[in-house]
């Protein structure tokens, strides 16, 4: 109910996640700028604002440059979803959602139907008795008609391209599933560079990370991976179903994956903190903190002699615990805004019919902040038509590619069961990190407790394991909000899959339940961009972001170096390994540069993408007056044979 009313989740409403990027005052100068520092921070090398991946991002960009003073924010907890994550590391699932049937644009339709042409007692009772119930819904209301073009179509396509005509080593999926198996020598040169165990990142263990198959399935496990490994490597093997419950026929092990420490978080924060009391002895405060909204971006060209790069040199944000705004100067960012993060651009205020007059008057006398870096030339008034058809009939004034929202279901279940009646095989499964379609178990923690039998002084102890396990499965797009019948099913399958149903002496419940947010984008995979020169966005991580967040991390800083030219190479450390990512395809994942400076009209040319369409248009019109004319000719000899 808190969250209908707006009271925790507000930042999930459109609009109310959204970063303004505009013109820092011209009035200024760049020294003067640069001088107001927020007290603070004071200046900064580098500011990472966001989850998992930017603090990933802080951690090897200080083992890169240790002597860069640095900061990380955490937003607004309700901003990112890694604390509704089932905290997997799960290569196997990293690719798009399309890899299974069920999760197909057409299937969504059909199973979204047949759901709502049913009554909600039958819908509940499905839920409630049936392992194969369909945990996807359309939230039609939502769908805006943009969508289908931006959305639903595309997806189709890249859905249609990769699994049946592209080569598969070449697709989508085999780029994407690579990108998540970097993590692990990521992680493996931290703990090189830090002395952190891996185990304080990345938890993997013996037959730990398990995909089960269950009685009735449609689909046989082991058949669909070894059609996904034609994509990319994923070992696998077939390991016994002792522990489980007896509806589960099949059981799979992969070695590879496993699960994102849950303490992650702190882990990394401290180790930030540690290493920066290496140059600043006297800091006596974290280096990663919260409370922090992030609202406006400052952008200016680089210089006068390169108006086509942008830097943003100015960040405003606002405590949400004092609601005061600061502002804080940057050489460079690195965003990450969680599922509901947009960053809109604030275009210039001069008009189309005034610029229109300023190129025939050959001049203009407006300040830069008004004009932005038009020119009263024919091709930045060209750049300017451009600008305004799509921020009219698209979506020009943001910097992200369209995505939707999708919610699932993230509870927690509490399970104690009696030590003296339970074997051995029973709790080991029980402390797995266990995979279907669309749902996943994960440990959080577990303790062993003893309960006095009765209420006599003397009385005798049973001993009881107590596991606090992650349920988390389903999808209701576009939509922030989850439905019932997923945790139900989940619960139910839970019991199949553990054989509670069937245990004496064991207890259990549901003690949280919430959404677990994400944003989708038209490829189904994670989205980079360059803001500008110093500043680095991920977008639309579905439903992988802890899978990714070392790799994601790692792309962000890789991503900033190849832009940043003030990036001073001599400040780095000789001895970092440069290529965890070589060899992946990212161009399908990072959106093309200077759209801010063209939005803005410091640089003239057209995206490919404009490219694209004008040249199809041109095509159009020729091939049009072409047949025309043929036609006209051909009436014209017909009449004069008559």
């Amino acid at each position: 109910q808190l969250d209908r009313e707006g009271k925790l989740f507000e930042r999930w409403n459109e609009g109310n996640n959204e970063v303004s990027i505009e013109l820092a005052d011209d009035k200024k100068t760049p020294e003067e700028s640069e001088s107001r520092t927020d007290e603070k921070n004071g200046h900064l090398d580098a500011l990472f604002i966001g989850g998992p991946s930017t603090l990933t991002s802080a951690l090897l960009y200080q083992l890169r440059y240790p002597k860069h003073h640095i900061q990380h924010v955490f937003a607004d907890r309700f901003d990112s979803n890694y604390d509704g994550s089932a905290y997997y590391y799960h290569q196997r699932d990293a690719a798009p959602i399309y890899i299974n049937r069920v999760n197909r644009g057409p299937y969504c339709v059909y199973i979204d139907l047949h759901k709502r042409f049913i009554s909600p007692i039958k819908l509940a009772h499905h839920a409630e008795t049936d392992r194969n119930h369909v945990k996807i819904s359309l939230n039609w209301e939502n769908i805006k008609m943009r969508y289908i073009f931006t959305i639903f179509i595309p997806n189709f396509w890249h859905m249609v391209t990769d699994l049946w005509i592209k080569n598969k080593k070449k697709s989508k999926i085999a780029h994407v599933i690579q990108h998540a198996c970097r993590s692990v020598p990521i992680v493996h040169a931290i703990s090189a560079s830090t002395g952190l165990p891996v185990e304080t990142m990345l938890i993997h263990g013996e037959n730990k990370a398990n995909y089960v198959g269950f009685a009735g399935s449609t689909t046989d496990p082991k058949s669909h991976f070894t059609w996904l490994n034609k994509f990319a490597d994923i070992p696998f093997e077939e390991i016994s179903r002792e522990g489980f419950g007896s509806e589960v026929v099949q059981v799979l092990n992969f070695p590879n994956d496993g699960l994102v420490a849950p303490m992650i978080i702190g882990t990394l924060q401290k180790q930030l903190t540690e290493r920066a009391k290496l140059n600043e002895p006297e800091l006596d405060k974290s280096i990663s903190s919260g409370g922090f909204k992030l609202t406006k971006l400052l952008v200016r060209p680089i210089s006068s002699g390169s108006s086509t790069h942008l830097r943003v040199v100015r960040a405003e944000w606002i405590d949400i615990v004092t609601g005061h705004t600061h502002s804080t100067a940057a050489d460079r960012l690195f965003i990450s805004l969680g599922p509901s993060g947009q960053f809109k651009i604030v275009s210039p205020k001069i008009t189309w019919m005034q610029h229109a007059f300023d190129v025939l008057r050959g001049s203009s006398q407006r300040p830069s902040n008004v004009i932005g870096g038009y020119t009263p030339t024919l091709l930045s008034f060209w750049r300017h038509t451009l600008n305004s058809i799509s921020n009219t009939f698209f979506r020009g004034v943001y910097c992200c590619k369209d995505f939707i929202s999708a919610s699932g279901s993230s509870s927690v279940l509490l399970l104690g069961v009696d030590l003296s009646e339970v074997n051995a095989a029973k709790l080991d499964v029980i402390s797995r990190f266990v995979d279907g379609v669309n749902q996943h178990w994960t440990l959080i923690a577990q303790r062993d407790v003893s309960l006095l039998q009765t209420n006599e002084p003397n009385s005798p102890t049973k001993t009881y394991r107590f596991f606090a396990i992650q349920m988390t499965g389903g999808g209701n797009f576009p939509s922030r909000f989850i439905r019932p019948d997923y945790m139900l099913n989940l619960l139910y399958t839970t019991e199949k899959m553990y054989g509670l149903d069937v245990m004496k002496n064991a207890v259990y419940d549901i003690v949280q339940s919430r959404g677990c947010g994400r944003a989708v984008s038209a490829q189904n995979t994670i989205r980079f961009s360059n803001l500008a020169d110093n500043a680095v966005i991920n977008y639309a991580l579905g439903g992988i972001g802890m899978s990714t967040m070392f790799s994601n991390g790692e792309k962000m800083v890789q991503m900033i170096e190849e832009q940043d030219s003030m990036l001073r190479k001599t400040d780095k450390q000789s001895n970092v390994n440069e290529h965890f990512l070589e060899g992946i395809d990212y161009s399908f994942m990072v959106d093309e540069k200077q759209h801010l400076a063209r939005s803005l009209g410091f640089d003239d040319s057209m995206s490919h993408k404009e490219k694209r369409v004008l040249t199809r248009l041109a095509y159009t019109i020729v091939l049009t007056l072409a047949i025309t004319l043929w036609a006209n000719r051909k009436k014209v000899h017909s009449e004069k044979r008559i």
